[in-house]
């Protein structure tokens, strides 16, 4: 079958025998035959579209009828997933003798009837995860070739029909299948999220206290943890029975995100009323969920849906109404479960049930993992995933002096031949072989007070982003959040965290003046500026003045004061969370998350030695990449200014731009930092014609370096 060697009329055949035998297969053989049988029917090159959708939904007919029957998925299903929890481990199950072997003690467990209706579900997630994935595989690997097929405009689950996007290829054979499966799917998700913040009886909350020893493993990243002390259990509740609950209850969590996972990368979900909805709700469980949990909750389902499924969605207003719903509850649900775990108050997301030390290491490999998990996905969030993320549009090169736009044809590209004020005609540009391409501004050119300037996006400009990335860098209310969540990642004190945060803060600050250059943020739009038009200079200054104030004191000084005062690592709980956010200096875990960071957060800090001499630390390597983005945009946007109104860039015009003398106050500020210093910096930032973007991340480099304490600390004598 997976040869294609099946014709249509034998396919139809095993369809229909098929649906005979199914109702009298276990769940797992029909599972098996389901995932067979799918695979012949995509590698049936005789059907078409149409026909393999058709077929597939039949074959998955009664397991969709099975899933949507099922207690469990209903939409209130909380209070019955608990029931049934507490059922099952109180369960009188007639256990074996010790010698009889854990193949009958097993079986006695399967037979308990709330045991088994989560074993049913779990295999039906199993089933659909494995047949879709196998199908869209299938699809992808024949589709490398572009696409003769007719496509699917409709398709048939057996009881309802469900329409087809047309233009999202051969894949949409199994958009009827997802559409059945979602809402029930997104509905035990939420159950299973919800659990540990509802009440629930007596003998859930017992499986719910500790870890199946399978979810341990994982945890630890399948290292062996060490064995654990002889669980207390409550009088009538069997060892046995609890911990085939609670393994149970692992492998529905797993299957769940997983099916979901499918789902939302699958076509078709987000034409689905409630896809948004479903989304929205699991991201606001995250400050409720266990470390682990959310790890995967970001993995599986809520980074796919922002950063996979919406950058290739033929709807246009889908990544801005998915990123309006979802990117609030995301970055102030992950901040607040970050800021739980690494401070004193980490007890209250660890069970409550005395903790052996081999789930302490458990939990601490959980936190670190949660945190570089939030630290990329906010990363990537800000556009750290674009192809030449780090580059910075140079507006300076493509904007002509001493023309007026209204003079000018529309679309013209010709910069050099316009029509001034006066009504001459400029004469045809000459190049200069002695003149700096790369400079920001021309020393041969000047421009009036009154003159216009037309912004062009240069020939070889970085990607433009699309998606989720594109919808919230435009609106500030969604990238200002991003922003307080990276600035927020500085706090903690790992090393991998740490180093993803200061690329997205570097990538988030240039991506914002790429946006302004391109005229697409929200003050431009508010402004009347139709996307795509050319700007003229009061316009883009305008937008750009606006846009930018945020660096100093949003981006610059958080990472300035990190850098200064790097926070420390310290085992123990004496001060909260929120000691930790405004001190910035101490961190109060617990004793195995501490020991693990501590040695690598540490060299992180320290200042390196190259032949016997000291030189920077990586984190003062890693910060001087955001500290040159803001001040290069700030002094972009100051040079534009003083272009405007014909004054030579100099430190003594800086006034004309706030926030630029903002941003230099904040640097003075810093341990060890002088007048000089800063000015030494802000020069080699303004002579761009002698100095390259090497040279000026070296000055940068060295200011910080200086300001850092692993430079304190290898003075001699009474300055250390």
């Amino acid at each position: 079958g997976r040869c294609g060697a099946l014709q249509p009329a034998q396919l139809e055949a095993l369809n229909l025998e098929f649906g005979r035998l199914a109702p009298r297969l276990f769940p797992t053989a029909r599972a098996k035959l389901l995932e067979a049988l799918a695979a012949a029917i995509v590698s049936c090159e005789a059907l078409d579209l149409q026909k393999q959708a058709h077929l597939l939904c039949g074959i998955m007919e009664q397991a969709t009828g099975s899933w949507r029957a099922c207690d469990l998925v209903q939409q209130d299903g909380s209070s019955c997933l608990s029931a049934t929890l507490a059922s099952a481990a109180a369960a009188a199950v007639e256990l074996p003798s010790l010698g009889s072997g854990a193949q009958a003690a097993a079986k006695c467990l399967a037979d308990e009837p709330n045991l088994a209706k989560m074993r049913d579900s779990r295999t039906l997630l199993f089933t659909f995860t494995n047949v879709m994935t196998n199908t869209l595989t299938a699809k992808a690997r024949r589709s490398q070739q572009p696409a003769t097929e007719p496509t699917s405009s409709s398709g048939n689950n057996g009881s309802q029909s469900t329409t087809v996007p047309k233009d999202l290829g051969p894949k949409t054979i199994v958009t009827p299948v997802v559409q059945a499966w979602a809402p029930g799917i997104f509905a035990l998700a939420q159950s299973l999220a919800s659990l540990q913040s509802a009440a629930v009886p007596e003998a859930a909350a017992v499986v719910l206290s500790t870890f199946a020893d399978m979810e341990q493993r994982v945890m630890l990243g399948h290292r062996a943890g060490g064995e654990d002390l002889e669980e207390c259990l409550p009088p009538g509740l069997n060892a046995r029975t609890v911990r085939a609950v609670r393994t149970m209850l692992w492998e529905i969590r797993g299957a769940v995100l997983k099916a979901a996972h499918v789902c939302i990368t699958a076509p078709g979900f987000w034409v689905l009323p409630e896809a948004c909805k479903w989304v929205e709700s699991l991201a606001k469980t995250l400050p409720m969920q266990q470390p682990h949990l959310a790890d995967m909750l970001l993995k599986e389902v809520i980074g796919p849906a922002l950063l996979a499924s919406l950058e290739t969605s033929v709807q246009p207003e889908l990544p801005a109404t998915v990123c309006s719903l979802v990117v609030p509850p995301l970055v102030s649900g992950v901040s607040q479960l970050l800021r739980d775990c690494w401070s004193g108050a980490a007890a209250s997301a660890v069970p409550t049930a005395s903790v052996p030390l081999a789930r302490e290491g458990a939990i601490a490999a959980a936190v670190v993992s949660l945190s570089r998990t939030a630290s990329r996905l906010l990363s990537d969030l800000s556009g750290a995933g674009l192809h030449q993320a780090g580059i910075m549009i140079i507006m300076e090169r493509h904007l002509p002096r001493g023309c007026n736009p209204s003079s000018m044809a529309e679309g013209d590209n010709d910069n050099g031949r316009v029509i001034a004020d006066g009504g001459k005609k400029s004469g045809k540009k000459r190049k200069n072989a002695n003149r700096n391409r790369f400079a920001a501004l021309a020393q041969d050119e000047s421009m009036g007070v009154g003159d216009a300037a037309i912004v062009k996006t240069p020939l070889t400009a970085p990607e433009v982003p699309r998606g989720a990335v594109l919808s919230i860098l435009r609106e500030r209310r969604l990238r200002d959040g991003v922003r307080e969540a990276l600035v927020g990642l500085l706090l903690i004190p790992e090393q991998e965290t740490v180093e993803r945060a200061l690329v997205g803060l570097s990538v988030w600050t240039r991506q914002l003046w790429n946006l302004v250059c391109r005229g697409e943020d929200s003050t431009a739009a508010a402004a009347g500026v139709t996307k795509g038009k050319l700007l003229e200079t009061g316009e883009l200054l305008h937008s750009a003045g606006d846009a930018l104030r945020v660096l100093p004191q949003g981006v610059l000084r958080p990472v300035a004061s990190m850098l200064t005062a790097p926070p420390l690592v310290v085992a123990g709980s004496t001060h909260d969370s929120a000691d930790m956010v405004g001190a910035g200096k101490v961190v109060d875990c617990s004793a195995p998350l501490a020991s693990s960071v501590q040695t690598r957060w540490a060299a992180y800090i320290s200042a390196t030695k190259v032949h016997g001499k000291s030189g920077p630390a990586p984190l003062v390597s890693d910060a001087t990449q955001v500290v040159f983005a803001v001040l290069a945009s700030l002094m972009r946007l100051f040079k534009l200014q003083c272009r405007k109104l014909n004054l030579e860039p100099a430190l003594q015009h800086m006034y004309l731009c706030p926030s630029l003398a903002e941003a230099a106050q904040v640097c003075r500020g810093m341990h060890n930092t002088t007048e000089a210093d800063v000015e030494a910096v802000l020069k080699t930032l303004i002579e761009e014609d002698g100095a390259t973007h090497d040279a000026q991340r070296s000055a940068i480099r060295a200011m910080l370096h200086e300001a850092s304490p692993a430079f304190a600390a290898d003075l001699p004598g009474p300055h250390a």
